[in-house]
């Protein structure tokens, strides 16, 4: 998939983030994270990707006010089930997952970690491979709410989602239902929410003063993930309670929140974004936002927004009148952004009206990561079955402010495998929003040794690969203008015999833009936001970076197409001045399998084209050489 080209991306950023606020972002992640054309060859192998830690997405508190009805499932009583599956594939009251709900079921646990504890309702799309779910489990409200002016609904959940929807509709006639909950609008593809969440919902609109109420949770899915839900109560609504139900700490000059940042390269303003709810029955005056940047009891930076009347049940999008100008912090260490939503009644909820997230100053690393993560997953050969075992890619944006050269690649593993093996590269960002000459994306314009895996990485669980000034005796420049790069680990498990996976920092998941870190899965040759913040991470060099390390003053070599090769290969080049030019094909280890000796040719475009049908499939490197200088490309052949 394509991303917009940097030229682009700050009003790109703009529209999502608009989107985001409005609690539409898991719809347009939804339909637009996975290319359609990918999208069945990864559907159910995509879920794979392993936690290492739980995923939080939204803490819930609970309330003191009356509980006027409850269900926990210890009685069967008002419970019903239209099912469009056989009944063993739809929902059911049991105490326990059922063991088929992944590959790795120690992922998710044992059980639903409800309040109420066993038993609790349950459906499992993983063992329902065809057809399309479209299942119900309907609870009838056993007490009349006539009388009750303002209604919340609350349940504890816990889900993965992959492509499926939970629904949760409310009606007071059993026929005409309105949709209360959709976890397509908020929650983004392939992002597990706490073991259990508490959701509260206001359904004043449909249930206040209602005599019968009915509560309809409705799963639609494909051979998806799975849905737990216990503890199922009716409530009056509290009489002041602001809600934090999104937000976004928007950076005004880069593209994306980076979690790790050298001093050197974050220059950057962080301006604030909040959507608010009013879960309250009162008109709460002078609601406002105040957004801080901090270091411990420092406040670096402190913000509050124009104060607006929010009337009970409604919402609003709140905005910082300033930013936090990065540049202005010289010191180094861990910085705090936080939000806060008040107004001028006393909230009977305060901790659900506050969010704050972390980043990091000072070093030489750059990463849409932070340091010490405490909510990740991983990604890599592993995640999609045999579609990624070997040449699956995981790469992450990175931007200098200033000229640099980068020295390495810091890769944080997740769980893996001694033996497997690595090749770094450093990316143009060229061929987001559509695809360069030659048909490849993301262009290579650095790359390191092919790397293996060693114990010692394992246990420590990260490596610190280097760019090398040459490799395999062709010089590299490893100065970078200030600009937007991706770097890049393509994995290889030698066949899944030593897999190797990346963390991937979940903190950001809620406005960090889709492009911040990108996967490819070589079975469908398709690039995918899959990721968050992998941390795949550049490492500046501490050395003079005014003086370029290599002039390529003979010719520019363009991605060799079409890249996997069968029988063929095309190589376009343009000689700045007459020159002989010669060509060598390599295998993984170095071997020469293949040489076209030097001849004359002319200045200008060139195109030459390899025969292939000697070579066996496998990855292979073609190098260009010409009056001294030398350049290298990696292509694939398939047969």
């Amino acid at each position: 998939m394509c991303f917009a080209q940097k030229h682009y991306f700050s009003s790109a950023k703009s529209d999502f983030m608009k989107k985001l606020l409005l609690l539409i972002a898991g719809v347009a992640l939804s339909s637009g994270l996975m290319a359609q054309n990918g999208r069945h060859a990864v559907r159910h192998a995509a879920k794979r990707a392993v936690q290492e830690t739980p995923t939080v997405y939204e803490n819930g508190i609970l309330r003191p006010e009356a509980v006027l009805w409850s269900q926990n499932f210890s009685t069967s009583t008002g419970v019903s089930f239209a099912q469009t599956s056989a009944s063993s594939n739809g929902w059911k009251i049991v105490s326990a997952f059922e063991p088929n709900i992944a590959t790795a079921p120690q992922n998710f646990g044992s059980t639903l970690n409800s309040l109420s504890g066993q038993p609790f309702a349950f459906i499992n799309s993983d063992s329902f491979p065809n057809g399309t779910q479209n299942s119900s489990i309907i609870l009838k409200v056993g007490t009349s709410l006539v009388g009750v002016n303002g209604v919340q609904l609350s349940f504890q959940h816990y889900f993965r989602r992959f492509q499926e929807q939970h629904i949760v509709e409310v009606s007071n006639d059993s026929t005409n239902w309105t949709i209360v909950y959709n976890s397509q609008a908020s929650i983004p593809v392939n992002t597990t929410i706490t073991n259990a969440t508490l959701e509260e919902i206001n359904i004043s609109s449909v249930a206040a003063n209602q005599a019968n109420v009915w509560i309809r949770f409705r799963y639609v899915g494909v051979w998806d993930w799975f849905w737990a839900v216990d503890d199922v109560e009716i409530s009056d609504l509290p009489p002041n309670d602001l809600k934090l139900e999104d937000y976004s700490f928007v950076s005004e000059k880069r593209l994306a929140f980076y979690g790790t940042n050298p001093n050197n390269h974050k220059n950057d303003s962080i301006t604030f974004e909040a959507a608010v709810l009013n879960f309250g029955t009162n008109a709460q005056p002078n609601t406002r936002m105040t957004s801080t940047f901090s270091q411990g009891a420092n406040v670096l930076f402190n913000n509050v927004s124009s104060g607006i009347l929010l009337a009970g049940g409604a919402r609003d999008t709140l905005s910082s009148s300033a930013g936090y100008n990065m540049n202005s912090f010289n010191g180094t260490g861990e910085l705090s952004a936080k939000i806060v939503l008040s107004s001028d009644s006393v909230d009977g909820s305060p901790a659900n009206n506050e969010i704050s997230m972390n980043c990091s100053v000072g070093g030489k690393i750059m990463s849409v990561a932070r340091p010490n993560p405490t909510r990740t997953t991983s990604l890599g050969t592993a995640s999609f079955g045999a579609d990624s075992q070997d040449g699956f890619i995981i790469m992450s944006l990175f931007e200098t402010s200033e000229t640099d050269t980068i020295s390495d690649v810091r890769l944080r593993l997740g769980a893996s495998t001694p033996g497997a093996l690595i090749q770094i590269t450093v990316r143009d960002t060229a061929g987001l929003f559509g695809t360069p000459a030659g048909g490849v994306d993301y262009p290579v314009i650095l790359e390191a040794d092919l790397y293996t895996l060693t114990s010692a990485d394992t246990q420590a669980r990260e490596v610190v690969i280097p760019i090398p000034t040459s490799i395999g005796g062709i010089g590299q420049n490893r100065v970078l203008a200030p600009g937007a790069y991706f770097v890049a680990a393509e994995l290889y498990s030698q066949n899944g015999a030593n897999n190797i996976r990346i963390i991937d920092d979940l903190t950001y998941e809620r406005f960090q833009p889709t492009y911040a870190s990108l996967i490819y899965i070589p079975a469908d040759a398709t690039w995918y936001s899959n990721g968050i913040s992998s941390a795949v991470e550049a490492v500046f060099a501490d050395i003079n970076t005014s003086v370029n390390e290599l002039d390529n003053s003979t010719f520019s070599f363009k991605p060799v197409y079409p890249n996997p090769a069968q029988n063929v290969l095309n190589l376009a080049y343009a000689l700045k001045k007459d020159a002989e030019v010669a060509v060598i094909i390599r295998d993984m280890s170095g071997r020469i399998v293949s040489e076209r000796s030097a001849e004359q040719q002319t200045a200008g475009e060139q195109r030459l084209e390899l025969d292939l049908h000697q070579l066996n499939a496998g990855i292979y490197f073609v190098e260009l050489s010409s009056n001294g200088f030398s350049a290298r490309q990696k292509f694939i052949v398939g047969k």
